[in-house]
C-alpha cells in the first residue's frame, strides 16, 4: 500500500498557513537555511545536546546504534522492550545489530528490572528504553545498570511527547536520544525526527537529502491528513481497512537521510506551539482518568513524578473496541509483541525467557485519542461507550 494513501490518526493539528508555507519553502529552494534554526530551537530545549535533523525517528535511532559502535557488527547486541513500535526493531536490524528482548510491566508500561538484567547479562552491549504514550520511564536505575554492564543507554523519546520526569524535559539522561516528528507524536511537523546528542559524542557524516518527489509526498500526506482529521471526518478513512489507519506494521530498514525542506518548516511552527499543545492533551487525559476511576481495571498506574506528555491515554479492554469507539479514534496501537514478527526473530540472539507483561499489553492495551481535534463531545461520546462496558473487564 502506498505510504500516500496511508493515514494515521491524527494528534496535532498542523494549521493551513504552515502547510502553504512550508509548499513555498519546498518550491522555492529555501529551506536549507531553516535547519539550522529548527536544530537550534531543539538543542535550546537541551542545553547539552546536539540534533542532527533526519527523515524519520527510525533513521535517527538507526544513527544512534550506528554512532555508539564499537567492534565487528556481530559483537553488537541490543536490548529491546518487547512490547514497543516495530520501527525500534527496524532500527536496530538497519544498524546490523543483533536483538535480544526484554519484558515490559503490564501495569506500569516500564521495563522490567530484572528482565532487563539478563539481557545485559547475556552480552548486550546497546540497552534501548522507549517511553511510550508520552508516559515517562525513570531512566536513572537503567542509566546505572547499563553503566555496571559497559553497555550503550539510549533513549527512545518518539513517543515522550515532551513530558517532563521530576520537573526534567525528557529525555534528559542517556547520551543518546531519539525524538520523532509524524503525526502520530507530540510535535507534529508531519515527519521527520531527531538525533539528540552528547556535545561531546563525535558528530555524524552530513546525512543525503531526500528526493524531490518525496519531499512533496510528505507535504501531500500531511494536507490529507489534516483534512480528513476532523472527528466527523476521520470516520471515513477509518472505514476503510486499505487505508491502514492507525495500524502498525513492520518496515524493511532504509537508508537514513536528512529531513525534507517542508518537515523542517512544518518542525519550526510545532515547536512554538508545543506548550499550549501539550496543556490541551493534559487536558483530556485528566478528564479520561477521573472519569473511569471507579473501574480501576481500565487503568494504567500512574508515573512517579514524572508530567505525563498525553500522547495518548492509554487503557485495559478485554475485546476489541466496537465500531462506534473505533470512528471515534480508539485503536490499539501494537497487537503483536516485537517476538511475534518474523523479521525480528531472524535477528535474535536467543528467545526470551519470559515475555508475559509485554503479551498481556499486546493483547488488551488500547489507547484513547487526546488530540486539538477532540471536543467535549467526542471525548464523552468516547467515556460513555466505555462506562457501558464497550470493550471493559
Amino acid at each position: 500500500m502506498s505510504t500516500l494513501l496511508r493515514f494515521p490518526p491524527v494528534y496535532t493539528a498542523v494549521p493551513w498557513s504552515a502547510i502553504a508555507d512550508a509548499a513555498w519553502t519546498t518550491a522555492s529552494g529555501s529551506g536549507k537555511r531553516g535547519v539550522r534554526r529548527a536544530a537550534e530551537m531543539l538543542e535550546e530545549r537541551y542545553h547539552d545536546r546536539r540534533a542532527l535533523l533526519t527523515d524519520s525517528g527510525t533513521s535517527a535511532l538507526t544513527l544512534a546504534l550506528r554512532m555508539s559502535t564499537s567492534g565487528t557488527p556481530p559483537s553488537n547486541i541490543v536490548a529491546l522492550p518487547g512490547y514497543a513500535c516495530p520501527d525500534v526493531a527496524t532500527a536496530a536490524i538497519g544498524a546490523g545489530f543483533r536483538i535480544v528482548l526484554y519484558d515490559v510491566d503490564q501495569d506500569t508500561l516500564e521495563p522490567i528490572t530484572a528482565s532487563v538484567r539478563r539481557c545485559l547479562q547475556q552480552g548486550a552491549t546497546h540497552l534501548v528504553v522507549a517511553h511510550l504514550y508520552g508516559r515517562l520511564v525513570n531512566v536513572t536505575p537503567f542509566a546505572a545498570m547499563a553503566m555496571e554492564f559497559g553497555a550503550t543507554l539510549i533513549e527512545d523519546a518518539a513517543q515522550s511527547a515532551w513530558g517532563l520526569h521530576q520537573r526534567a524535559r525528557g529525555p534528559n539522561i542517556a547520551p543518546f536520544a531519539v525524538v520523532s516528528f509524524g503525526r502520530g507524536k507530540g510535535v507534529n511537523a508531519g515527519g521527520g525526527g531527531a538525533l539528540l546528542m552528547h556535545a561531546a559524542v563525535v558528530g555524524a557524516d552530513p546525512l543525503p537529502p531526500v528526493s524531490a518527489s518525496s519531499a512533496w509526498k510528505s507535504l501531500v500526506v500531511t494536507a490529507a491528513a489534516e483534512l480528513l482529521s476532523a472527528p466527523w471526518l476521520y470516520a471515513i478513512p477509518a472505514a476503510v481497512p486499505a487505508l491502514g489507519v492507525g495500524q502498525t506494521v513492520y518496515h524493511d530498514p532504509q537508508p537514513a537521510r536528512s529531513m525534507s525542506a517542508p518537515c523542517v518548516r512544518l518542525l519550526r511552527n510545532a515547536l512554538e506551539q508545543e506548550n499550549s499543545v501539550a496543556a490541551a492533551r493534559r487536558v483530556h487525559a485528566a478528564r479520561y482518568r477521573a472519569a473511569l476511576a471507579t473501574n480501576r481495571a481500565l487503568l494504567f498506574a500512574e508515573g512517579d513524578g514524572s508530567t505525563d506528555g498525553a500522547l495518548r491515554f492509554p487503557v485495559r479492554l478485554e475485546r476489541e473496541p466496537s465500531p462506534t469507539l473505533a470512528r471515534l479514534g480508539v485503536s490499539r496501537s501494537y497487537p503483536r509483541t516485537l517476538l511475534d514478527y518474523p523479521a525480528v526473530q531472524r535477528h535474535l540472539t536467543s528467545t526470551p525467557d519470559d515475555l508475559t507483561g509485554s503479551r498481556q499489553l499486546a493483547a488488551s492495551t488500547y489507547t484513547l485519542p487526546t488530540h486539538s481535534r477532540i471536543d467535549e463531545p467526542t471525548r464523552d461520546a468516547i467515556l460513555r461507550q466505555l462506562r457501558l462496558g464497550d470493550g471493559q473487564r
